[in-house]
């Protein structure tokens, strides 16, 4: 066996590195050591109990990773900043989840981050050197079991992150906004909608985190030859528009199903993507969207409850199930979750080099101060924003 280097880990210091029989690695990954002594500390916020963040969300800190947590895919990385995104608070409030026991506790929740490379593992260390800035995703499970990036360091597995192109007009700070969002638009229009140049398209809530993203990728892809509508409030028409949307529906008119039918009946849609998740405009698409080719997809679900777990369920069976004969809508209904790959960060990122794609920002809140955190949590659980909620851990370009 190896001797361990018993040199001290100082941040963006890469160290000399053993192999380790008693370090643990993910899967198809070797392990690797290096030294970080538990001493070194970092701030975070954790939870140890499901709830509102104003209640169970605090400070604490938390030992850096020690070789046991690290693989030689692994990234350390120094925190900029991470976007909030709903499943950030469904998880904190979801008791559900609290008794499976699947939540590592403490938990550090959010999925998102921007950041320097403080640390790479010997297969990465070449993409990703120290000082690499860099933006990417804790996904769920890792979120669950190693905590997620509401801290001054994030444990990131590469092939979840990318480095930031410098071309662009997107800065490191508002990186921290890709994630999650970016990911879920492209995979949505692209992968599971089929969208292609040339095709009508409708975004409903297009001036959230990943309706103003999808917009974006929607109308770059569609082209000049394409049609782009969103759905919005009147005080967001505007934003919408800029960003490339030829024209925009306001949801609080009235019924937006009725509305959509009336407009666009006779032009109806290839693809209908959803990022609310309403019921009712998937049972009305028959009236916008097309009943050759013409595709449903929607990535917004309210969970938070084992309720809310069996309804989501009971409502999601017959939309993919129920034949027409039987009173199905008769339009293909597909529900969208995100599996973060690597063609994935690359096709977002070449359009963020190309400035086809930037980050619209609703707000930017202090790390630093735990009631600017829980104002950053209500924000975005009033369901009103516009683009997305930033936590800024390190104002640093």
């Amino acid at each position: 066996m190896h001797s361990i280097d018993k040199t001290r880990f100082r941040p963006g210091v890469q160290r000399h590195r053993h192999h380790h029989p008693a370090a643990i690695a993910s899967t198809n990954t070797s392990p690797i050591s290096i030294d970080l002594p538990m001493s070194s500390q970092y701030t975070a916020y954790a939870y140890t109990h499901h709830g509102p963040p104003a209640t169970v969300l605090n400070t604490t800190q938390l030992p850096l990773p020690t070789t046991s947590a690290l693989s030689s895919t692994h990234l350390l990385i120094r925190t900029t900043s991470l976007a909030l995104n709903p499943i950030d608070h469904k998880f904190m409030l979801n008791t559900a989840l609290g008794w499976t026991g699947l939540i590592t506790k403490p938990s550090v929740p959010c999925e998102d981050v921007s950041g320097v490379v403080e640390w790479a593992g010997d297969e990465v260390k070449e993409e990703f050197a120290v000082g690499t800035k860099v933006w990417g995703v804790v996904d769920a499970p890792d979120q669950m079991k190693r905590g997620g990036t509401l801290g001054e360091y994030a444990l990131l597995n590469s092939a979840h992150a990318i480095p930031l192109p410098t071309e662009g007009q997107v800065g490191l700070v508002d990186a921290g906004g890709l994630g999650c969002s970016s990911l879920t638009a492209y995979q949505a229009l692209v992968q599971d909608g089929g969208l292609r140049e040339g095709h009508r398209v409708f975004v409903n809530g297009a001036s959230g985190g990943v309706g103003t993203m999808a917009i974006q990728i929607a109308k770059h892809i569609v082209g000049p030859r394409g049609v782009v509508v969103g759905a919005c409030s009147a005080k967001n028409v505007e934003l919408v528009m800029e960003l490339g949307a030829d024209d925009v529906v306001d949801y609080t008119a009235g019924d937006l199903g009725k509305q959509l039918a009336v407009k666009y009946g006779k032009e109806p849609f290839d693809l209908v993507l959803d990022t609310v998740g309403i019921d009712d405009l998937y049972h009305a698409s028959p009236k916008f969207l097309k009943a050759e080719g013409g595709k449903f997809v929607n990535v917004g679900a309210e969970v938070t409850s084992l309720s809310d777990i069996l309804r989501l369920s009971s409502s999601m069976i017959p939309k993919l199930l129920q034949p027409t004969w039987l009173g199905g809508t008769p339009r293909p209904y597909i529900f969208s979750a995100l599996k973060i790959t690597k063609d994935k960060l690359e096709a977002v990122n070449t359009m963020v080099r190309d400035g086809v794609l930037r980050v619209i920002v609703d707000s930017k809140w202090e790390f630093g101060k735990r009631e600017s955190v829980i104002g950053a949590f209500e924000k975005i659980m009033g369901k009103r924003t516009r683009g997305k909620v930033l936590i800024v851990v390190r104002d640093e370009e």
